[in-house]
């Protein structure tokens, strides 16, 4: 991680134009006045810091290369690893000499520690342009060996281990993983240090941890632990955490993935955390968008639950699925300038396009958060398509709208691919944005009434991740031909988001 100077914070108009930027929601005054849609704001701190993802990689795999093989008396450290299943983590055949014996040799003094390079790498790839933006700033005032710093080298190592495929990494991240469950417990265990955001924060990196070196399909049973010790810990906090900007992002976060894990499970809302939410409504801008969304999520989780219940009527289904979609279909014709995007139609065809069109976004949140609302709509007509097959009246026309309505969404998201497919690798937020099409592409290969060619575009979006990008597990399992994932229900990689 590389320090690049203070950047400017102004908008992209501003600071050609050379002028003062007030950098006010959604848009800055000096851009209203020349009559142009401000074109938004930078995060200083990502600039700050130039990634050096290239060559954290090439010194990791070096490391092991060329440490001398005589013995030192006091190693910076040393692995006692035993390694198994090495073939099916194989990326590809440039690592064999990282996988050659099961325990490397002493480094020398002057070696780089693991622990670094991981986190230089977590920091520079992973978290600029995502929603843990704000880590660098608490890591660097939070003390060495502390929950915050052991869970960050947990998961920097996990990050790194997969990328590289080297299973000793692996081995450390989970030891540090270890490790920060002890320390968390003990911050846990006095009230002053629980209500800090650092042990929110750790708490929360402990269910990142476990989304990222899941393989299954399903939830990992740690990471809705980790999910419900959040929500007493954000309920511990009360209503002051909302007075500053990073406790109103750390309860986004929370709620978010208490929203995802009741969809999950098909369960009504705890009544504390909306007790909570009634209390934070205040505290945020009322026509933010992504706010909109978690709304339109609580209203997906209570609906969910009464019809995992049996306690709705097919036609009372219907209704209630209809109203939300509908819902959902107004909140989208009516958000700000600012979160629209463009659509270009192609010449020809395009191997890397589905269809004809390419949607382009102002920024990936602004894609994920259509793409959020399209994976909500699939899977409220995909309940309607289903319901009307048992009502009585009028099942044709239902099952008519509802289809359509599932192509329409799974063919946008796939326009919405592209975009973001196309972007250099060397880009501050390239991590961060290749992350944001992971779900949306398993919604449309897991929608049965999608059409074939946009689950078989997805498949292959998704494959893509795998080679080319190093996300694996989930984009494996999503993008298997075995059978059909519910990626919509089961969608704990938006913690990942």
């Amino acid at each position: 991680m590389v320090y690049c100077g203070k950047p400017s914070p102004a908008c992209y108009s501003c600071r050609r134009r050379r002028i003062k930027c007030d950098r006010k929601q959604p848009g800055c005054t000096q851009c209203s006045k020349i009559s142009i849609d401000c074109p938004g704001y930078r995060n200083p701190l990502d600039l700050s810091f130039r990634s050096e993802n290239d060559n954290v990689i090439r010194r990791a795999q070096a490391s092991y290369q060329t440490a001398p093989r005589k013995k030192r008396s006091r190693p910076v450290f040393q692995w006692h690893v035993d390694i198994t299943n090495q073939d099916k983590l194989s990326r590809n055949d440039s690592l064999t000499n990282l996988r050659s014996f099961a325990e490397p040799e002493i480094c020398s003094p002057l070696s780089l520690i693991p622990e670094d390079i991981g986190t230089s790498y977590f920091m520079t790839s992973y978290v600029p342009g995502s929603h843990y933006d704000y880590l660098p700033a608490l890591y660097t005032h939070s003390r060495s060996h502390s929950a915050l710093h052991t869970i960050i080298y947990a998961t920097s190592m996990a990050s790194l281990s997969r990328e590289i495929m080297e299973p000793r990494f692996m081995e450390l991240a989970r030891k540090h993983y270890t490790k920060a469950l002890e320390l968390t417990n003990h911050a846990l265990a006095d009230v002053s240090t629980a209500i800090k955001d650092s042990t929110l924060v750790s708490v929360m990196l402990l269910s990142l941890f476990e989304a990222m070196v899941w393989d299954g399909n399903l939830t990992p049973t740690n990471w809705t632990i980790h999910t419900q010790g959040a929500l007493a810990l954000v309920k511990l906090r009360g209503a002051k955490q909302f007075q500053t900007e990073i406790g109103r992002r750390l309860f986004t976060q929370v709620s978010n993935n208490i929203l995802v894990g009741c969809i999950q499970r098909k369960q009504h809302l705890p009544p504390e955390f909306i007790n909570l939410a009634s209390t934070a409504s205040p505290f945020y801008e009322p026509q933010d968008p992504k706010r909109t969304l978690a709304t339109i999520l609580a209203d997906l989780v209570h609906f969910l639950a009464f019809t995992s219940s049996q306690t709705l009527t097919p036609a009372e289904t219907i209704s209630k699925a209809t109203y939300l979609d509908q819902k959902i279909l107004s909140i989208t014709q009516s958000l700000p300038p600012t979160w629209h995007y463009t659509e270009t139609d192609l010449p020809s065809h395009n191997p890397d396009v589905y269809g004809t069109k390419i949607y382009t976004y102002p920024h990936h949140n602004t894609a994920q958060l259509w793409n959020s609302y399209r994976m909500l709509r699939i899977l409220l007509n995909e309940i309607i398509h289903d319901s009307a097959s048992l009502a009585t009246n009028s099942p044709a026309l239902f099952q008519t709208n509802a289809l359509s309505n599932i192509k329409l969404m799974a063919t946008q998201i796939c326009a919405s691919i592209p975009q973001f497919t196309r972007r250099s690798p060397r880009e501050v937020d390239y991590k961060a944005c290749i992350a944001t099409l992971l779900w949306p592409l398993a919604a449309v290969r897991g929608a049965s009434r999608a059409e074939e060619g946009a689950k078989k575009y997805a498949r292959e979006r998704l494959g893509w991740l795998k080679r080319e990008v190093g996300i694996m597990g989930e984009a494996e399992e999503a993008g298997s031909e075995e059978g059909r994932g519910d990626a919509l229900q089961d969608g704990y990689g938006y913690c990942i988001l």
